[in-house]
């Protein structure tokens, strides 16, 4: 039946993913973090995987459809990790911002050509 403490746990693991996304679009999340934990780790890990299950698709020939929307999966959320870069950077010396920037645009290329 309803159980109220497993309703507060998921109300907190929403509010928790709320605070994620908010805090990245919001460029209040640390440069540091965005940049190596949310785009170079966990975007490239979700890059590697859509790659690993391109190819898993096309061995088993898969129709083509499949195999096109694994490959364009991973998109919407390395567009995000960069934007949430490009607005980190905004707290840090000219400097630092404009090679994050420049990092970030360069890897966003290789996760949608990879």
């Amino acid at each position: 039946m309803f159980d109220a403490q497993n309703s507060s746990s998921i109300s907190r693991a929403g509010a928790a993913i709320a605070s994620y996304f908010t805090s990245r679009l919001a460029g209040t999340a640390p440069l540091a973090i965005v940049f190596w934990r949310d785009m170079v780790a966990i975007g490239s890990g979700l890059v590697l995987l859509s790659l690993a299950l391109v190819v898993v698709l096309a061995l088993n020939n898969a129709p083509t459809a499949w195999i096109v929307i694994a490959y364009v999966a991973n998109w919407p959320y390395c567009v995000f990790a960069t934007f949430a870069v490009w607005k980190a950077s905004l707290q840090s010396s000219p400097v630092q911002r404009g090679l994050a920037r420049l990092a970030a645009l360069a890897w966003l290329l290789f996760a949608l050509v990879v």
